[in-house]
């Protein structure tokens, strides 16, 4: 899962990563930071740092590291739905599940 996290990190086009029903006008954005803490018991925090999110952006790209975790996609499908040209030849690529709303915090913002 941090290989994944660590591909997250950078600009990307996290199209891919949005769910329908969002206004935003591009979706390039920076992920600053995207690691994976252990927190006992089995449990994993999630940190993503950015300069903006699309409409579940997080949910999503929550749900596409876990699955990583769990052996349900590769890194690379992920690797993939950042690079790939959303219009070009790649075709369809598949991305993890959008994760339920419930422990999602919201820590800081800065302008």
């Amino acid at each position: 899962m941090r290989t994944v996290a660590s591909l997250v990190e950078g600009k990307h086009d996290f199209a891919r990563f949005q769910a329908k029903g969002g206004d935003q006008k591009g979706s390039v954005r920076t992920i600053y930071r995207c690691e994976i803490e252990e927190t006992g018991g089995g449990g994993v925090l999630l940190l993503i740092e950015g300069d903006g999110f699309l409409y579940k952006m997080v949910r999503i790209l929550a749900g596409s590291i876990l699955s990583v975790g769990m052996g349900l996609r590769e890194a690379v499908d992920i690797k993939r739905a950042l690079d790939d040209d959303i219009d070009g030849e790649g075709g369809s690529v598949a991305v993890g599940p959008t994760l339920p709303p419930e422990r999602l915090v919201l820590e800081h913002i800065e302008y």
